[in-house]
């Protein structure tokens, strides 16, 4: 199974928040179609019904039930990109709930090896460390932006296979570090209360922090960061 890259939107939980926030990932360029692991067996229509009816009761799969039971995933028909899925994270305890879309790590990044037939051992010898795909990563980031514009989003952060798993954004308000990983999307007055960085102003008083030299950790410099109680 492949490392993942995974952005997440933290959202309000409506009556119509799964077909609302499907059809916003669809304005920004990333068409929603029932996963290929059901072959055939659901609609979207059928998809959106029962995550909805499932987060009505604010459902969450007990540690003895089968997967079945669960939320049903979503695949994104989005152009350079394969193997793009979405899942829903429901919070019992919260208001909010979190969409997480996962990419391939290896998408993001570029491969340059010497010679034209290699063995695997001569793989790992002789690669050149990965080229970060600059043009890949901007894409999803302005969808992302393109989401934040057109949808009420609380929180948009990335993370890699190995990254700390992205606060809740009840956590980045009590001071938690938001993941970004390369690039995360809050309200302007918080973010800006967290880091030195330069951020860019977005619509709907939000703001784009992002690394486009050092895409992981991009919050390990801790001089970067204005402490808060």
């Amino acid at each position: 199974m492949p490392a993942y890259f995974c952005i997440s939107f933290e959202v309000k939980k409506t009556q119509t928040v799964i077909e609302d926030f499907y059809l916003a990932l669809s304005r920004a360029g990333l068409v929603v179609k029932p996963s290929r692991y059901y072959d055939g067996k659901y609609t979207i229509e059928d998809i959106i019904k029962w995550n909805q009816e499932k987060l009505d009761k604010n459902f969450l799969l007990g540690y003895t039930e089968s997967l079945d039971n669960d939320y049903r995933w979503v695949d994104l028909d989005y152009e350079g990109f394969s193997d793009t899925s979405v899942g829903i994270h429901n919070v019992k305890r919260s208001k909010n709930l979190v969409f997480q879309i996962f990419m391939p790590e290896d998408e993001f990044l570029e491969y340059d090896f010497e010679g034209d037939e290699i063995t695997p051992l001569e793989i790992i010898e002789n690669a050149k460390p990965p080229a970060p795909r600059h043009d890949r990563m901007n894409k999803i980031r302005d969808a992302a932006v393109k989401i934040w514009e057109e949808y009420e989003v609380f929180a948009i952060q990335t993370e890699w296979e190995l990254s700390d798993i992205a606060p809740l954004y009840y956590k980045i308000k009590k001071g938690a570090l938001p993941q970004a990983e390369p690039f995360c999307i809050l309200n302007y007055s918080l973010l800006r209360s967290r880091t030195k960085r330069k951020i860019k102003k977005l619509s709907k008083g939000g703001a784009l922090l992002e690394n486009k030299n050092n895409w992981n950790h991009v919050f390990c410099d801790v001089d970067s960061w204005v402490c808060c109680d």
